[in-house]
């Protein structure tokens, strides 16, 4: 019984994983940025994704000042 229903529940989630992915031919445009840091040709987007949250960083001293 268990084992069944984890069958079920992971083909559910495996097609729930693949109706989230880009159509076929569906093109993802990337967004715009600067020069120093775009993608070198040849290179393309395949997936469009989205997140929510914060970056923290510290600023510690090191041997040389602070890094």
């Amino acid at each position: 019984m268990v084992r069944s229903n984890l069958l079920y529940l992971s083909a559910a989630a495996i097609a729930l994983a693949a109706t989230a992915l880009p159509a076929a031919g569906q093109a993802v445009a990337p967004p715009p940025v600067p020069a120093d840091i775009q993608v070198p040709s040849g290179n393309t987007a395949y997936l469009k994704g989205y997140a929510m949250g914060t970056q923290n960083y510290v600023c510690l001293p090191g041997d040389a000042g602070l890094a």
